[in-house]
């Protein structure tokens, strides 16, 4: 099979949402599918054209798309869109593709993309693992009249969803007002990332990995946690890994400064290959997410490089993880906003810390044998050949 993957994402190392595809097409890989991936926006100045990967062919430009001037952001975004739609054109031309996963929930590129894919008759298929910008954003409880009539006229041309959560499914289902057959995929972790390893020595750090953004996770409460941790178990270190926004890290810097924390808190950033060992290496690993309509849709990518490590993992019982793992048994769980309870949790984890590296060991089996890269790439092409076999009947 040949798919193909069209994103603003950059590649090959980005964020979560770069993670997951990179993790999810090297399985396909596996499987003996030749996948592209086809970014408008690189973020790096990098040779444009193709570049192969891991055996994924890369398409990108080699310009950096984030310019202060509107007028030249608008241009070159236009200029990314036309380079992506060329290079899935061009590639159709050689071999058709068998399907089009759209990463990439900007309804207006949305629309316009699914329109341009049904002229060259490329199966569509849309995967996103948040709710659109409204709510993901600005935490606002649904998306606008326009953007919803947006996102339907987008749709007609859709062939399968690819979601997150059953959450996030069932809200562009609705807005589609049509029967659109779906695939629900939680969390994808790239396995061949985390070599099992015998023996592991731990170091005295409580480790948070993500981007900071606080609408998505409670790093405050973590930060109050760790507090009430230290007053029982001083030797230990709380280490945030990410890049906040300016005024996250103010309100994060506040805080640290408020309960007199800046010799036992700090602030880091991960390269991508770092990422294994800094999360193995951990005692603790620890993740929030406050109580809102975008946490309750979402799946937290982290949570499965977490239980991957085999260090022990705690975090907030939101949305639909307690559907995927069972508190106290694969991970511990702790309800969001409760800072006694979350911070009770983890003196827990630190008392019964033999019991916590078992339940580790069960998060991290479950993870190699139901959420790896290859189960992915395996459930995403089945469900392709899936709906293109109903769409011929």
């Amino acid at each position: 099979m040949k798919i193909g993957v069209f994103s603003y994402f950059p590649l090959p190392v980005g964020l979560a949402a770069t993670t997951r595809m990179m993790a999810y097409s090297r399985g396909m890989v596996k499987l003996g599918a030749e996948v592209h991936l086809i970014t408008m926006y690189p973020y790096e100045s990098e040779q444009s054209g193709s570049v192969e990967l891991y055996g994924i062919k890369l398409f990108k430009l080699s310009k950096r798309i984030r310019p202060n001037n509107p007028i030249i952001r608008i241009l070159n975004f236009l200029e990314g869109f036309f380079f992506a739609m060329k290079m899935i054109r061009n590639g159709n031309k050689k071999k058709k593709f068998d399907g089009i996963i759209i990463s990439n929930d900007n309804v207006f590129v949305l629309g316009l993309t699914t329109v341009f894919l049904k002229t060259l008759k490329i199966p569509v298929f849309f995967m996103f693992d948040e709710f659109p910008i409204p709510i993901r954003k600005y935490l606002k409880e649904r998306v606008g009249f326009l953007k919803e009539f947006g996102y339907r006229i987008s749709l007609f041309n859709v062939s399968g969803l690819i979601s997150m959560t059953e959450k996030l499914g069932e809200f562009y289902v609705r807005i589609s007002k049509r029967s659109i057959d779906k695939l629900v995929l939680s969390t994808i972790t790239d396995l061949d990332r985390f070599p099992v390893k015998k023996s592991v020595e731990r170091e005295n750090y409580i480790c948070y990995m993500g981007n900071m953004e606080l609408a998505k996770d409670d790093v405050l409460l973590i930060i109050e946690a760790f507090f009430i941790l230290l007053k029982r178990y001083p030797q230990y270190t709380l280490r945030l890994y990410g890049k906040p926004s300016t005024s996250d890290l103010q309100k994060i810097l506040s805080k640290i400064k408020y309960l007199d924390l800046d010799n036992n808190v700090e602030i880091l950033f991960a390269e991508f290959n770092q990422v294994p060992h800094i999360l193995q290496s951990a005692k603790i690993l620890v993740s929030a997410q406050p109580n809102t309509t975008r946490a309750l849709g979402g799946f937290p990518t982290k949570l499965g490089e977490y239980l991957a490590s085999g260090s022990p993992t705690l975090t907030t019982e939101i949305g639909e993880i307690g559907n995927y793992v069972k508190d106290g048994y694969h991970l511990y769980l702790a309800k969001p906003s409760q800072v006694e309870e979350y911070a009770g949790k983890l003196c827990k984890i630190v008392e019964e810390y033999d019991i916590a590296l078992e339940v580790a060991q069960n998060g991290c089996q479950l993870i190699f044998e139901k959420y790896s890269h290859i189960q992915a790439g395996n459930e995403i092409l089945n469900f392709i050949k899936l709906v293109n076999g109903k769409n011929r009947e």
